[in-house]
């Protein structure tokens, strides 16, 4: 399908003899991800107050993903199980390729993901099959509680 694509985009040039060159343009270039400067990230996580247990589930999120390098789809798939303290590690399963995968995590990183832990247990979330699962406060509903939604303050979007 790819090369049936790229002959109709370097049919004309065959007349000249230059299909290969043709060909060759007419692929995709492929561009990295954007990813946020060191200060847009200090930024992101200076806005998160992790005192109260919304803001320490979404620091540990971020500990996560930035500390271990998870994708969104393997931080949201974590289990309580899936993480080893003692060993340091983060175990990932169905991951981009399916593969379980074994990442070594740094000692801050761990200290955020800890702190959710006992968070967890004490707000008596023992048995929540998803690591990083909804909390519910005084105060922070479902709605008006995300960036972004309709009744959250102007303040509250990044």
């Amino acid at each position: 399908m790819a090369l049936k694509r790229s002959y109709k985009r370097a049919a004309p040039a065959l007349d000249r003899g230059e299909a290969a060159v043709a060909v060759a343009e007419s692929r995709p270039v492929r561009r990295l991800p954007t990813t946020l400067t060191e200060e847009e990230t200090q930024a992101v996580l200076a806005r998160i107050n992790p005192r109260g247990p919304l803001g320490l589930r979404n620091r540990a999120i971020l500990a996560a993903v930035l500390g271990a390098g998870l994708r969104v789809s393997e931080v949201v798939g974590l289990g309580p199980t899936d993480i080893d303290y003692t060993e340091g590690v983060v175990r990932v399963k169905g991951g981009k390729d399916g593969q379980e995968r074994v990442i070594p995590v740094d000692g801050d990183t761990l200290a955020w993901l800890s702190a959710w832990a006992e968070k967890r247990k004490a707000l008596g979330m023992k048995r929540p099959p998803a690591y990083f699962c909804r909390v519910r406060t005084k105060g922070v509903g479902t709605t008006g509680s995300r960036p972004g939604s309709r009744s959250a303050p102007a303040t509250s979007r990044l």
